[in-house]
């Protein structure tokens, strides 16, 4: 599987945190799993408000998943809105 890689730096100099990958939904056409710098960056942003750093992004029909997330009282996947809301946080 083909995974497109951003690296996610955070001005709070957090450069060695892991980075976000966003990684394509099978079944989704690219316009559904490409990811602007601007999303990236809110994503980012969402995720670590919430605690964590790293995962793999995922998009599709206007929500954003983040699996893998890690924050610090474990591992979890992360359900994003289209406001860049986080809606769902399940532990893995």
């Amino acid at each position: 599987m083909k995974r497109i890689i951003f690296a996610a730096f955070v001005a709070t100099g957090l450069a060695s945190a892991p980075a976000i990958a966003a990684e394509p939904q099978k079944g989704a056409v690219p316009s559904e799993t490409a990811l602007t710098a601007d999303a990236q960056k809110k994503i980012t942003a969402a995720v670590e408000a919430e605690g964590c750093s790293g995962g793999a992004i995922s998009r599709y029909e206007g929500t954003f998943t983040v699996k893998n997330a890690v924050c610090g009282d474990g591992t979890y996947d992360l359900t994003l809105n289209s406001d860049y809301e986080i809606d769902k946080k399940t532990k893995m």
